[in-house]
Formats: structure tokens, sequence, C-alpha cells
């Protein structure tokens, strides 16, 4: 944590980004929420190659640090995308992202989210009783 004095005359703290999570965490469940901390997803870890090279940013750490923290379930999304990525050509990850190495089409981002559904699938949360059978497509 780092409290700052502005020229202003006015302490602004500033927190550590799993502090935030467990935070916003713990305001949501106040208010009713069924919290799920989750990795971010890649962007495009698509080799010249044609391999898939995903590792994880300090974010993933810290994100299952902050789930830990707020005892809530945690949700490896980004692994879960780059599974799904190595099961597909090069040629139709590259099509995810026709406009940068972030952005995914609409095509990409359906990927994305059937693999979120799997990756909580594996957890013990209430959420995952949700799912309805067989609309998860297997990778």
């Amino acid at each position: 944590m780092l409290t700052k004095n502005k020229n202003r005359g006015v302490k602004e703290t500033v927190q550590t980004f799993p502090t935030y999570l467990v935070l916003a965490t713990h305001l949501f469940q106040s208010k009713g929420a069924s919290v799920i901390i989750s990795s971010t997803t890649p962007d495009n870890p698509m080799t010249a190659a044609g391999k898939v090279d995903y590792q994880p940013s300090r974010f993933v750490t810290l994100a299952q640090k902050a789930a830990k923290d707020a005892n809530v379930v945690f949700v490896d999304h980004g692994y879960f995308v780059a599974q799904a990525y190595e099961k597909l050509s090069a040629a139709t990850v590259n099509s995810f992202f026709p406009l940068d190495r972030v952005h995914t089409s609409p095509a990409g981002a359906k990927v994305v989210a059937e693999s979120f559904m799997r990756a909580l699938e594996t957890t013990n949360s209430d959420l995952k009783k949700s799912i309805k059978a067989g609309t998860v497509p297997a990778v």
C-alpha cells in the first residue's frame, strides 16, 4: 500500500492489484453476488512457427492469491483458452485476432467463452450447477 500527499492536500491510498480484487470481492458479496476471480485471457499466443506459446503473466499469480485471500473460486481462464487454441490450427487462431493481438473476433470470443465454462466445470463453484449438460463443447 502506498499513501501519497498530492499537491492539492488530499491523501490518496494506492493498493496492490490483489488487494483491489479482494476489496471488490467483499463489496460484491455484501450485495449478494457469488464471486469468481479469473485470470486474464491471453493475447494471441500463436508463434510464427504455428505453435501456441502461452506464458501466464504475473497477474495470474496475483489473481490466484486474491482468490485465496478472499476465499473464493479461482478460474485459470487463460490456461483453458490456451488449451483450446492448441487444438486449432495456427490459421484459425490467427483469424480470431483480425485487428490486433489483443481483441478477438466474435468467433474467437465464442472460443474464449466456452473455455471459461470448461474451466468453471473443474471448480467447486455453485455457479457450475447453472451449466446445462451438453452445452459446453469438448476441446
